[in-house]
């Protein structure tokens, strides 16, 4: 019954949070984060961290939105799923882009390539990560190195159709 409850709920919040509702979809993601720990089910929360996260970071709320942020990671971290960790460490660079704090940001995006380039086969996060740099270094106004980064995105071949990963789309 709890688990059916807990999955219940973070249903409601993502409705919610689509329909742009994000305090009552927080209300419904944060109990059912709650339903699943209590249960023993907190292994397969990594994305709801990552959604809970998104949430307060689009009400620009970045502290509870990296502290959602590193517990996925840890979730992710202790299920080996790179994937997860990637989604994360990407998410946390883009709340030190908007904080200001480039240089940090880089750090976590240059993380985030690195997982891209040596853990995943999966050429959209290559492209994906070189966007972001391209994007951090277009926010600095050094545009000849964001226009590298651009390139290299415009250089990589995405021959998957179709291709689904969770929380990746």
């Amino acid at each position: 019954h709890d688990s059916i409850k807990a999955f219940t709920m973070v249903q409601i919040g993502f409705i919610l949070d689509k329909q742009g509702l994000p305090a009552q979809s927080l209300s419904f993601y944060l109990q059912g984060l709650e339903l699943l720990t209590e249960i023993g089910l907190r292994p397969i929360s990594g994305f709801l961290l990552v959604d809970i996260g998104n949430v307060y970071f689009h009400q620009k709320q970045f502290e509870p939105a990296a502290e959602k942020y590193y517990s996925a990671i840890e979730v992710f971290e202790a299920r080996n799923y790179p994937a997860g960790v990637y989604t994360s460490i990407n998410n946390l660079a883009l709340i030190e882009l908007e904080s200001g704090n480039y240089d940090e940001s880089k750090r976590l995006f240059n993380r985030g390539l690195d997982i891209a380039l040596y853990q995943l086969n999966i050429p959209y996060l290559r492209a994906h990560s070189y966007g972001y740099l391209g994007d951090l270094f277009k926010t600095m106004g050094m545009n000849d190195s964001a226009i590298a980064y651009y390139n290299r995105v415009l250089s990589i071949e995405i021959t998957e159709k179709g291709y689904n990963l969770i929380g990746l789309n």
